[in-house]
């Protein structure tokens, strides 16, 4: 396979912990800072020598580590790497103030994605967050003034207690702040959150459908188009680093708790702080198959708005999927489009994605 050209930086601290998050995570006051930079920066000696299309820093919050520890990192990887094309950081945004971006801009930081939610105060409380919704609009304004345009901002939708007018109020603000980039992510209950813990009930799949709707329609009038299921944009502001996930592309990654795909080997970081400070950062590695990488392919590939090439599957895999796959493809022939050259899931018809899923691929074969 070929290098990997986008590098994940997990950054794993956090002031403290929302309900509903399942990524590696350790609270900032367990003091762990200065020998994590050490370590994580050891163990991307693994990867000497490549030049990355992308870097991404992701957490936790990775605006929450020390300002000269974050300095050291991010200067540390241009070193090493070159600056990315893209160079992404996730902050908080009660993080963000002008010391902050004036050192993000300096060190090569070009894209933030900043952690929104909801812009209902309530909402935020509800979701441990730290943040006003006038600290959003903040943030954003002092990105752009430094000369940071790319922007995104994550949502959550499908939470306790939302109402129809709630959702309007988060897509009036997209279009008051005129975003290039947002996801809208539906909430899920992930084992071992508190919200699982507390038994939180979704809103029921009828009501789920109605919202994304209402947002796919908001978020096209305002000139964003879904490239990806839960991904918004204007034309050229599309995440290359997260476009290389779904389209089943080799990525490096380094830090606790991380995941890396090179040359068909999946491998994933300890969530041990004690063994990624001794050193000993592989958790599990282990080769794919080539059908587990078609299955991965597949899964992923159709989650984006251009689906997948067919000479580019047939180059990956030795096969004609329009062939291998013909049986299922006529059962799903009212969701998906096909044409000479790619097959994508018809746009009324992603947000039905995970049952399309289950009818085209094997999940039996990974067993």
């Amino acid at each position: 396979m070929n290098p990997p050209r986008s590098l994940y930086v997990h950054i794993p601290f956090c002031r403290h912990i929302c309900p509903y998050c399942d990524f590696p995570k350790l609270l900032l006051s367990t003091g762990y800072q200065e020998r994590y930079t050490k370590a994580l920066l050891n163990e991307d000696t693994r990867y000497q020598g490549l030049h990355f299309d992308t870097i991404y820093l992701g957490g936790g919050t990775p605006s929450a580590l020390d300002a000269s520890l974050l300095k050291l990192i991010l200067e540390e990887l241009v070193r090493r790497h070159g600056t990315p094309k893209e160079f992404t950081i996730e902050c908080n945004p009660e993080d963000v103030n002008p010391r902050l971006v004036s050192l993000l801009k300096a060190c090569g930081i070009n894209r933030i994605s900043l952690g929104v939610q909801s812009i209902k105060e309530s909402t935020l409380k509800m979701l441990g967050r730290r943040h006003t919704p006038e600290d959003a609009a903040r943030a954003i304004a002092l990105c752009r003034e430094a000369g940071i345009d790319n922007l995104s901002c994550d949502f959550i939708y499908g939470l306790p207690g939302e109402r129809m007018d709630d959702l309007k109020n988060d897509l009036d603000w997209v279009r008051k702040e005129n975003l290039p980039h947002v996801s809208f992510y539906a909430l899920q209950l992930e084992p071992h959150t508190m919200f699982a813990i507390q038994k939180v009930q979704p809103p029921s799949d009828d009501t789920l459908s109605l919202y994304y709707d209402t947002i796919d329609t908001a978020l096209r009038s305002m000139g964003l188009d879904r490239y990806e299921v839960s991904n918004w944009a204007r034309p050229g502001f599309e995440s290359r680093h997260n476009t290389c996930y779904w389209r089943g592309d080799p990525y490096a990654a380094i830090g606790y708790g991380a995941s890396s795909y090179v040359d068909g080997v999946r491998a994933v970081r300890t969530r041990s702080m004690t063994d990624y400070l001794a050193g000993k950062y592989i958790f599990s590695s282990r080769a794919e198959s080539l059908a587990e990488q078609e299955f991965d392919y597949l899964m992923c590939n159709l989650r984006l708005r251009d689906g997948f090439s067919l000479k580019d599957f047939k180059e990956r895999f030795n096969k004609d999927f329009l062939l291998a796959y013909a049986d299922r493809i006529e059962a799903l022939r009212d969701d998906l489009e096909i044409d000479d050259s790619r097959v994508r899931v018809k746009r009324d018809k992603l947000y039905i994605l995970d049952s399309i899923l289950v009818d085209l691929l094997d999940f039996s074969s990974l067993r």
